[in-house]
């Protein structure tokens, strides 16, 4: 029983697990934990796997959520250095202009040479400043994109995680359900259970805990029920006259005179003869049912277990035949057959 307390209870974490597994595959928002999992038994670890999914999540979302604000702040530069550049291009572009400007008064001797270099090297810087604009924007793109990819990488990383994960667990999980089923399959056997409600008579087995055979009879129940079924031995010389639907007389000795005649009629009778371990005698064994009329003319007397009766059988004859009579116990009685 320990064996299979301890074997519900890795089940138990097992399946807790797989639902937590599964809802971060499928990158749920909550767990969807099965039925078999609503028990208080599974209480501690539903809710220590419910902790265990809202930690990863908010680890992992934390995680997303810096490099998606780090993607944000080089979008933003983006937008400035795209800015910038585009005014280092428009101060080129006018420097440019002053520069055509310039040497055409340099030919007609309206400028200097000295006027002249110093627009040179206005346009020349400013050129130069958008070129340096350029590759920091190329960078700055590349960084996004890089960022973009490690959020694609950490989920991708998380999935295989989980996954890989789930496989194992879910092996684990197999092979923990079919050492339940057989850790219940033996202790069921432990628990020995009639099939009728009803009185215990002759207790064949005695120790607690011993190994029972296939086929072993353990004891011999008595059903509290409407029916009274009575077991008769029926000896081999008499067999032939002996059969299914036969009327039967019967009067339970241990009342004395208090007891009636009741009537009962013959239900079955065994195939083949059997043998008394204990007298060796060889006899079949007739069931005999007590009829509702019967039942009700007895009243309030009590049968128990082992008491003896006298069965009469019409058969047609008139000798007289002794039968030993049980009602599911080794108890002898007498039994007649009658005309």
């Amino acid at each position: 029983l320990a064996q299979l307390e301890i074997a519900n209870s890795q089940l138990v974490a097992l399946q807790a697990r797989e639902a937590r597994l599964l809802a971060e595959r499928d990158e749920l928002t909550s767990i969807d934990f099965p039925a078999s999992l609503s028990g208080a038994n599974a209480t501690e670890e539903v809710a220590s796997q419910t902790s265990i999914f809202g930690a990863r999540k908010a680890s992992r979302e934390g995680s997303i959520e810096v490099l998606q604000q780090r993607i944000g702040q080089l979008e933003s530069k983006l937008v400035g250095l795209a800015a910038l550049k585009d005014s280092k291009i428009a101060l080129a572009a006018s420097f440019a202009d002053e520069l055509e400007d310039t040497r055409a008064l340099l030919d007609e001797g309206f400028s200097d040479k000295a006027r002249l270099r110093s627009v040179e090297r206005n346009l020349a810087s400013y050129q130069g400043e958008a070129a340096d604009l350029s590759a920091t924007i190329a960078s700055t793109e590349v960084q996004i994109g890089e960022t973009r990819l490690q959020i694609l990488q950490l989920n991708r990383e998380f999935q295989n995680e989980v996954v890989n994960e789930l496989g194992e667990v879910q092996t684990r999980l197999k092979d923990a359900q079919e050492r339940s089923t057989a850790l219940q399959d033996i202790v069921s056997r432990t628990t020995v259970r009639a099939p009728v409600a009803g009185v215990i008579n002759g207790m064949q087995v005695h120790t607690e805990g011993g190994v029972i055979g296939p086929g072993t009879v353990i004891a011999e129940i008595v059903p509290l029920t409407e029916e009274l079924i009575l077991e008769v031995q029926v000896s081999p010389l008499d067999i032939d006259r002996v059969y299914e639907g036969q009327e039967a007389m019967i009067r339970f000795s241990s009342f004395g005179n208090r007891t009636p005649t009741i009537f009962g009629s013959l239900l079955s009778l065994s195939a083949d003869a059997i043998q008394d371990p204990n007298t060796g005698m060889t006899y079949y064994l007739a069931r005999v049912e007590v009829s509702p009329e019967g039942m009700a003319d007895l009243g309030d007397l009590e049968l128990l277990p082992g008491m003896p009766a006298e069965v009469f059988i019409a058969t047609g004859s008139r000798t007289l035949l002794q039968y030993l009579f049980k009602p599911f116990s080794n108890a002898m009685a007498r039994s007649f057959i009658e005309d």
